[in-house]
């Protein structure tokens, strides 16, 4: 405002000079000259800076701010808008089939502004909205968002009626093939109850614990006082935060059903996709609603409550001004949803508009700022970026590592806003590494349970064969101990992962490895290093980031390169078939063979997800030759967020365990897979997927039966090094009899 007001000449030059709006700062600009123009009467020059005002939003991923300042557009202006608007899509339609604005539609634009700008009563406003309404909806769900519509301020009501004004434009630009696809595999992805109800829990959760570290940051906030001679934080405010969140809740919900909602959310889907006339887009348009309502509403009830709650702090406290006031307050909706711009979120929306320059569609600027194509290999690889990002920032700022965001403020000096982020910052980083403790005592306890990353590659195979994985809490486990029972883990019991308590699960994921590596070795320098390890596995394990796990667990450089595609393609089966393919077949199904080309691969893989067609695919198989199955039951399939898998340790794996750690040999251990190919009377024999099920069955079965025959009733540790030695070569031609036996079976079957 100042700049515009000394130098009216140079703001303007300055703003047209933004090719992409960078932040709060260049927005601030572009209104401030907007007003400026309305002020000084200048109506033309106002509508063009609307206008470019609102096509650089939008840009930039802002589509709700660009849809708030649409309602300054004078008759005139709108024109200005519809026009651009169609100039910009004729850029990529072919010769022939470009658009343009009829002199019917020009009129019956300027006749709507017009009538809306005439409009004062909020009755008349509410009428006007409902004629101007031009989606399908039964008449009960038309009297609830007139109902609402009636306990809405005017100036709410201008902004729906203008945005549906502006949607009738937006849906005489074609939608491209490319951001159809792009709708139909979120759809395919989010559309579930697992994935509804992770995103309430989620951020209910965090809402929780975000407002501990509000009273945490309360102490820190008197501390910083005693110098500023100023409160920044005080205790959570939540007298009216309920009701402050269901009315956005609603406010949501009529703009989604009214067709006029266009955030860009943490789920980067936005906005109507399916505007078509045809039947397809018409039956597309029921889960591009469902998409939007079972996952934005909730969200928007949270962020009311946030909201109601930060900003009744602020009040109390005083000293804020009206503007600060929102600013802070919408900050912490959006910070406590996952769906601030972290820095890690850039660096993913980066490495997805990367990506996408291999893809199809229009050549368009991603919210990365980075020209990229609509749909491609990006969103393959990391298709939401937003969530993944925000959880990797809260996982930081929720360990010690917050205390160095502290003190980087504290060196760059800060206001009274800036005191409030200090203290908050304090609460988390004391209150993450309470979380951190809490994981050092649930280890203690044994209610945590874990693979052991410093086993050999066969140790984890077995270890996840029997249910084990990244950190994971032992809720039977933790029954008992409730009970006063022993906690220790036992065959059955249920296990949860961490990835249901993110971003938190990362600080009980370190705490559980600092206790294992003081129980190993005390304090030293590892342990850093495998914290820092334990905390990177706990992201990856995020759901939305499960193609780059499994690009990790790949082999060769090729099958690292394919498996985003591979991934990617069988990821457009909703994911409630996916669910009812495991329900109707628990048993996992092993979805590669070697010998297959990467086609074949691609079909298996789309095959496992299939009812009906996933049995078709070989069982895959424990070391010891047992099928491994998916947690089983209707709740487990379709309703549980949690990752949760069934404890069924072998006999034999911890006895192999204390070999290995005693003279550090794995041979022991049985094969992971059975082989490609077998030699017999100097031929080379290539096996099929069948015969390798049947030779790791066989080979499997026999190794578990030996090897509780050499085990049972021995104490390993009890015995001498060359006892041990003995033992362990006892085990190995164990092993090497067993694959003898699947082989014999095998070339028997093939006579």
């Amino acid at each position: 405002t100042k700049l515009v007001t000394e130098n009216k000449a140079s703001a303007l030059e300055k703003f047209k000079a933004i090719d992409y709006l960078k932040g709060a700062d260049d927005t601030a600009l572009g209104e401030a000259l907007i007003v400026n123009a309305i002020n000084s009467g200048d109506m033309a020059q106002a509508n063009s800076l609307t206008v470019d005002l609102a096509e650089k939003l939008t840009e930039a991923g802002r589509a709700v701010q660009a849809a708030s300042i649409m309602k300054r557009l004078s008759p005139e202006g709108m024109l200005m808008y519809a026009n651009r608007t169609i100039a910009k899509a004729n850029k990529y339609l072919p010769k022939g089939k470009e658009i343009k604005l009829t002199e019917k539609m020009a009129s019956e634009l300027v006749d709507s502004v017009k009538r809306i700008q005439d409009t004062t009563a909020s009755e008349d406003l509410v009428e006007l909205i409902m004629q101007q309404n031009r989606e399908y909806m039964p008449k009960v769900t038309k009297d609830w968002i007139r109902k609402q519509l009636n306990d809405s301020t005017n100036e709410r009501l201008y902004d729906i009626a203008m945005n549906q004004v502006v949607d009738k434009i937006h849906e005489e630009v074609p939608v491209t093939v490319a951001k159809k696809i792009r709708s139909i595999q979120a759809f395919s992805h989010l559309i579930n109850p697992k994935t509804l109800l992770k995103n309430m829990a989620g951020t209910f959760g965090f809402g929780q614990v975000e407002a501990g570290s509000t009273v945490t940051g309360t102490f820190y906030d008197k501390l910083i006082a005693m110098k500023t001679g100023e409160r920044a934080v005080t205790l959570p405010q939540f007298q009216g935060a309920g009701t402050a969140g269901v009315e956005r809740a609603k406010d949501k919900a009529v703009d989604i059903l009214l067709g006029v909602d266009k955030s860009n959310w943490k789920y980067d889907t936005s906005g109507k996709v399916f505007r078509g006339s045809g039947l397809f887009d018409k039956i597309m348009r029921i889960p591009e609603k469902a998409l939007s309502l079972g996952l934005q509403v909730p969200d928007e009830l949270q962020k009311g409550i946030t909201y109601k709650n930060v900003s009744q702090q602020l009040e109390l406290l005083g000293g804020f001004t009206p503007e600060q006031i929102h600013e802070v307050a919408t900050q912490a909706g959006l910070y406590g949803n996952f769906q601030d711009h972290s820095l890690p979120a850039q660096i993913l929306q980066g490495v997805n508009n990367l990506g996408n320059k291999i893809g199809i569609g229009k050549t368009v600027r991603g919210t990365s700022g980075m020209m990229t194509k609509e749909f491609g290999l990006g969103d393959f690889l990391v298709r939401y970026t937003t969530i993944p990002g925000s959880i990797i920032s809260r996982a930081v700022e929720y360990t010690p590592l917050g205390f160095a965001k502290a003190l980087n403020i504290m060196r760059k000096g800060f206001d009274k806003v800036g005191q409030r982020e200090l203290a908050l910052t304090l609460g988390r980083a004391t209150n993450g590494t309470a979380l951190i403790g809490m994981g050092v005592l649930a280890n203690r306890l044994n209610l945590i349970t874990s693979e052991d990353k410093d086993r050999s590659k066969k140790a984890l195979s077995l270890e996840r064969s029997e249910g084990l994985g990244n950190a994971m809490l032992n809720i039977d486990g933790l029954m008992r101990y409730f009970q006063g029972e022993d906690a220790s883990p036992k065959a059955g019991d249920k296990l949860t992962s961490f990835a249901a308590f993110a971003p938190f699960g990362t600080s009980l994921a370190i705490g559980a490895t600092v206790d294992e590596e003081m129980k190993k070795q005390g304090w030293k320098g590892a342990v850093s290093y495998k914290t820092a390890n334990a905390a990177m596995e706990q992201i990856l394990d995020i759901p939305t980031l499960t193609v780059i796990r499994k690009m990790t667990y790949a082999d060769g450089a090729f099958d690292v390169a394919i498996t985003p595609v591979v991934e990617g393609i069988s990821s457009f089966v909703p994911a409630p078939i996916r669910h009812a393919a495991n329900y109707l077949d628990p048993i996992s199904r092993s979805t590669y063979h070697k010998e297959d080309n990467k086609v074949e691969g691609v079909k298996r893989k789309f095959t496992s997800t299939i009812p009906g067609l996933k049995q078709t695919l070989e069982p895959a198989l424990s070391p010891y030759g047992k099928e491994k199955k998916h947690t089983e039951g209707i709740f487990q399939s379709f309703i549980n967020p949690a990752y949760t898998t069934v404890y069924q340790p072998y006999e034999t794996t911890e006895k192999l365990k204390e070999l290995e750690e005693l003279t550090g040999e794995s041979t022991q251990y049985p094969a992971i897979n059975a082989p490609n190919k077998l030699t017999h009377n100097k031929q080379e024999i290539v096996l099929t997927p069948e015969e390798k099920t049947r030779f790791k069955r066989t080979a499997g079965e026999e190794a578990y039966r030996l090897h509780k025959q050499i085990l049972q009733g021995r104490s390993i540790k009890s015995l001498s090094t060359n006892q041990q030695m003995a033992v362990l070569r006892q085990l190995v031609k164990a092993n090497d009899r067993a694959r003898e036996k699947a082989k014999r079976e095998l070339l028997n079957n093939r006579r």
